[in-house]
C-alpha cells in the first residue's frame, strides 16, 4: 500500500496540472515533464491538507483516506476527459549532440539516485532534524489518538510551531502502510528531489529549448551539497521545489497569451511554501512584493484580475499556515532583536558581515569537486553563450529575479540580527538555506543566457495571439 500512496500523488498531480496547464507551448517531453513535476509537488501539499481534514473529523483511517482520494481522482479524471495535449516543437530539430547531453544528464541523475539510496541505507531515519522534528511529528499525526500532540508546547526544543506540510504527507503515507516504516520518508525525500531536478530541466527547456534544459539539469545535479539534503529528509528540498515552481510559472507567463492558469500555478506552490517552512513565508512576501513593484504600471483592473488568480492559487497553503499559526501553534521565542538599539548595533557590526561572507564562501567550496563545480560550469556556460539582454527587459523575468534577490536579503537580515551565536547558526543552517534557493538560482541563470537560436526560438506576440484566440487556460 505504500506504493499506492505515491502513485496517487503522481497521477493526481499530473491530472491537475495537465488540465490547468494545457496551454504550455514547447517540446512535448518538456510540457509533460513540467506538468508531472510541478503537479506532484502541489498534489503532495494538497493531499496532506486532505489528510489533515480527515484527522480533524476523526476519519483518518486507511479506508476513509482511500475513499476520499479515490473520489478526488475520479473528479480529476472527469475534468480531463477530452483534454488533448497541445504542444509544438520550437526549433529543436537538428540539434547535433543533444543525445550526448541527455545521456550525461541521465548518468548524473542515476549516480545521484544511487548515492541517495546508499546514504539512506546507512542512515534510514535521516539527519537530526528529520527524526527530531519532521518524522517525530509525523508519528504523532499518524498515531490516531495523539495526533493533536504534534504541536504540543512540551516539544519546545523541537519546534512545535513549524508548519505541517511534510509531517502530514509522511503521516499520510504511514496510514496507507499501516506502520511507520522508514521507506515512506525516504520515498518522500526522493520524490521531492527528483521532482525539483525534473522541473528545472523542463522549465528551462520550455523557456530556452532542449539543449538549455539539459544543461540546466547537469548544473543542478553538480551541486553535491544540494543532493545531500535529500537523504537528510528535511523540509528544505520540498521548499526548494515550491520556490522553483512559483518562479518557473511566473517566468512562463511571457510564453502564453492567457496567463491565468500560470498565475494560479505560481500562487499554489508559493502558498504551499508557507505551509512547508517559515522561510516559505519570506519567499511568499518577496514574490508578492516583486510582483507588486513590477506590475505597478498596469491599470488597477488588470492588476486586480492578476492578483485574484494568484491569490486563488495561494489560498490553500496560505490559509492552512495562517490557521495553524493563529489557532494551534504554541507561542515561541523569536529570533528578533529585543530593541531597535540592539538591532542597530548588529547591523553596524562589520565583523558580522565578515563572518557571514566567510561562511558562505566555505559552504560554496563544498558544493562540488573543483573540476565539476557547479559555479565553474556556470562560468563556462556564461562565457560560451553570453547574456540575453532581451530577457532582462521582460517584466516576468524582472519580477522573478527581484523576488529571488529579496529572499536572499531576508536570509542575510536574519543572520545579521539573530541573537544566537552567529557562527553556530551559520554552520547548522546555511547549507539548508542554500538548498532552498539552488534550483531557482539555476532556473534564473539559464533563463538569462543567450542560448543557440535554433534551441530557443521565441514565438512572436502575433503567433501567440493567433494560437490563444478564444482559448481559456482554465477551460
Amino acid at each position: 500500500m505504500t506504493a499506492v500512496a505515491f502513485i496517487v500523488v503522481g497521477v493526481a498531480g499530473w491530472l491537475l496540472a495537465r488540465r490547468g496547464l494545457a496551454s504550455l507551448d514547447g517540446p512535448r517531453w518538456a510540457v509533460v515533464g513540467f506538468q508531472v513535476c510541478l503537479g506532484a509537488g502541489i498534489a503532495a501539499g494538497l493531499l496532506g491538507l486532505l489528510y489533515f481534514a480527515l484527522l480533524a473529523a476523526g476519519k483518518a483511517t486507511r479506508p476513509a483516506l482511500a475513499t476520499a482520494e479515490g473520489a478526488l481522482m475520479a473528479v480529476l479524471g472527469a475534468w480531463n476527459v477530452g483534454q488533448r495535449l497541445r504542444s509544438r516543437q520550437r526549433g529543436d530539430r537538428g540539434l547535433n549532440g543533444t543525445w550526448l547531453l541527455a545521456a550525461a544528464l541521465t548518468a548524473a541523475v542515476a549516480l545521484s539516485v544511487a548515492g541517495f539510496f546508499e546514504i539512506s541505507r546507512r542512515n534510514p531515519e535521516g539527519d537530526w532534524d528529520a527524526w527530531a522534528i519532521w518524522n517525530l511529528r509525523a508519528r504523532l499525526l499518524a498515531s490516531g489518538e495523539y495526533w493533536a500532540h504534534a504541536w504540543s508546547p512540551l516539544l519546545h526544543r523541537t519546534h512545535p510551531e513549524y508548519p505541517l506540510m511534510l509531517p502530514l504527507f509522511v503521516a499520510r503515507g504511514w496510514t496507507y502502510a499501516a506502520a511507520p516504516t522508514t521507506s515512506v520518508p525516504i520515498a518522500t525525500a526522493l520524490l521531492f528531489q527528483l521532482a525539483a531536478i525534473g522541473l528545472v530541466v523542463s522549465a528551462v527547456a520550455l523557456l530556452r529549448g532542449t539543449v538549455a534544459g539539459l544543461l540546466a539539469g547537469i548544473v543542478m545535479v553538480a551541486n553535491q551539497s544540494y543532493l545531500l539534503q535529500g537523504p537528510a529528509q528535511y523540509a528544505d528540498v520540498p521548499l526548494s521545489l515550491f520556490v522553483l515552481g512559483a518562479l518557473a510559472s511566473a517566468l512562463l507567463r511571457s510564453h502564453v497569451t492567457e496567463s491565468r492558469a500560470l498565475l494560479v500555478a505560481s500562487g499554489l506552490p508559493a502558498g504551499l511554501g508557507c505551509w512547508t517552512k517559515d522561510e516559505g513565508v519570506a519567499f511568499f512576501a518577496s514574490l508578492v512584493t516583486a510582483l507588486a513593484l513590477t506590475e505597478r504600471r498596469a491599470g488597477w483592473r488588470e492588476a486586480a484580475g492578476r492578483w485574484r488568480w494568484f491569490g486563488t492559487g495561494a489560498a490553500p497553503g496560505l490559509a492552512a499556515w495562517l490557521g495553524f499559526k493563529l489557532m494551534l501553534a504554541p507561542v515561541v521565542t523569536t529570533l528578533a532583536p529585543r530593541s531597535v538599539t540592539e538591532a542597530a548595533a548588529r547591523l553596524t557590526d562589520g565583523d558580522r558581515y565578515l563572518v557571514i561572507a566567510t561562511a558562505w564562501l566555505q559552504d560554496l567550496a563544498n558544493w562540488g569537486s573543483w573540476w565539476a563545480h557547479p559555479i565553474l560550469l556556470a562560468v563556462i556556460l556564461a562565457a560560451g553563450f553570453g547574456w540575453d539582454r532581451a530577457a532582462f527587459a521582460q517584466r516576468e523575468f524582472r519580477a522573478a529575479t527581484l523576488a529571488f534577490a529579496l529572499l536572499l536579503a531576508a536570509y542575510a537580515a536574519v543572520y545579521l540580527l539573530t541573537p544566537m551565536d552567529l557562527s553556530w547558526q551559520l554552520r547548522t543552517s546555511l547549507p539548508r538555506l542554500c538548498a532552498q534557493v539552488w534550483p531557482a538560482a539555476v532556473l534564473l541563470f539559464m533563463a538569462a543566457l543567450r542560448v543557440p537560436a535554433q534551441a530557443a526560438r521565441r514565438t512572436t506576440a502575433g503567433e501567440r495571439h493567433a494560437r490563444g484566440r478564444g482559448r481559456n487556460d482554465l477551460a
